[in-house]
């Protein structure tokens, strides 16, 4: 083991001049390229790395939630606000299922760790809200958002139930909250922070839907990335 590989810890690149044969470096570049090229083409199964048939029931397939007709009640943009949050947890759920507690407090490649990423999900859902219900941060939202950033160092204490829970706990408490706000004026003006910058509650609930989904796909890439270093640490 290199002393670069031995600082970076198990799941950084491995760049392996002296360690590995020409063949092995090979090898690995092969199995590399085949899994980012399965992954774009979604037919890995899902964490095992290896491709698999595609045995989805078609007469059943896979509809998001805005499409399934829900939340009726709602006015059209608190609608599509309640359908991203529903999407963002079912893709947390979809993505982060089989990673273990180590991986989901690691930084592959000098990524944020997927810890990092569902903890600020579930605190910044709650502090946009707080924005567009016309409310300023408490001192125990801004601890909290203190500590998801230093989060970002990995502590290891969270498992991945208790993250997941707290994103649904928060993610539900949420969906309360925008069917109250959704009824209201969305052009009634809103200051975020102590600078109080501008914004509304319908800019505040957008903000909401699209500031979890970006979390989201970057919580999906790291996945993605811990499971292909599965197959390369093996090589």
């Amino acid at each position: 083991m290199t002393d670069r590989k031995a600082k970076a810890g198990p799941f950084a690149f491995r760049i392996a001049d002296k360690d590995m044969s020409p063949t092995k470096v090979c090898l690995r570049e092969v199995r590399l390229l085949r899994t980012a090229i399965l992954f774009e083409l979604g037919e890995l199964d899902g964490f095992s790395g290896r491709a698999s048939m595609n045995t989805q029931d078609v007469s059943s397939p896979y509809i998001e939630p805005w499409m399934r007709g829900t939340h009726g009640d709602v006015p059209a943009a608190g609608r599509a606000v309640l359908h991203a949050l529903e999407l963002a947890l079912e893709d947390l759920t979809k993505w982060t299922a089989g990673l273990t507690d180590v991986e989901v407090n690691a930084r592959p490649l000098g990524l944020p760790s997927v810890t990092f990423h569902l903890r600020h999900i579930a605190g910044s859902v709650d502090r946009i809200l707080c924005y567009a219900e016309g409310k300023q941060l408490s001192a125990e939202q801004l601890g909290l958002l203190k500590s998801e950033l230093n989060g970002n160092e990995l502590s290891g204490e969270e498992t991945l139930a208790q993250l997941m829970a707290a994103v649904d706990a928060s993610l539900s408490n949420a969906a309360e909250r925008v069917r109250v706000l959704a009824t209201a004026d969305l052009d009634t003006l809103r200051g975020v922070g102590r600078k109080q910058l501008p914004t509304s509650i319908g800019g505040a609930l957008i903000h909401v839907a699209d500031h979890t989904m970006r979390h989201v796909g970057q919580v999906v890439t790291t996945a993605k990335v811990l499971v292909a270093l599965r197959d390369w640490e093996d090589i």
